[in-house]
């Protein structure tokens, strides 16, 4: 199910078995950063333990093949990952992405995160099976993965916020994740 509200909000729903998902995602105004919330709720009687895996091709120019190289580093202690292109004309400063819940393990190349087409491959990734990366991958175009787990109380639920965006510098784009990360 999905919902747009003319406040700029999009919302999509999804239900499979005892889990239902609710992912509420909008840009704010005077921000450079999307937002995605996510709440799980679990209407088993026993609690569920889940990973956690947002995941985004990170390019910062006008197409993958033009990026070149980026300049990738994590912060583990703010629970995100950054990406410089040196060459990008349009944008300069940090992309960013992070999430409320401490970062268990970060992936920055994109297959060590999907591994093989076989047995898992897109619909079920290899880094989030396993819960690290595939290192006998050879695709390294970068990607921002942030791996983390949730547990989910019996007929209860658990809420996570996921931020994506680029600022002009550092300073800017760690105030903006701290200010988003918070799910209130």
């Amino acid at each position: 199910e999905s919902e747009f509200g003319v406040d700029g909000t999009a919302v999509f729903r999804m239900s499979k078995g005892t889990l239902e998902t609710e992912l509420t995602v909008f840009v704010p105004p005077d921000d450079p950063v999307g937002v995605y919330i996510l709440t799980v709720k679990n209407n088993a009687d026993s609690p569920r333990r889940l990973r956690v895996a947002p995941y985004f091709q990170i390019v910062l120019a006008g197409q993958p093949e033009h990026a070149g190289t980026l300049s990738v580093w994590t912060d583990p202690a703010l629970n995100a990952a950054f990406f410089q292109n040196p060459r990008n004309t349009f944008r300069t400063g940090p992309a960013f992405a992070a999430i409320s819940k401490e970062v268990e393990r970060f992936e920055t190349r994109r297959g060590q995160f999907f591994g093989r087409q076989g047995r898992m491959g897109l619909s079920r990734p290899y880094f989030v099976e396993s819960g690290e990366p595939n290192p006998a991958i050879e695709d390294d175009r970068p990607v921002a993965a942030l791996l983390t787990t949730i547990e989910v109380p019996a007929h209860g639920s658990y809420t996570v916020a996921v931020v994506l965006g680029q600022a002009d510098d550092r300073r800017t784009a760690e105030s903006v994740i701290r200010k988003y990360q918070d799910v209130a």
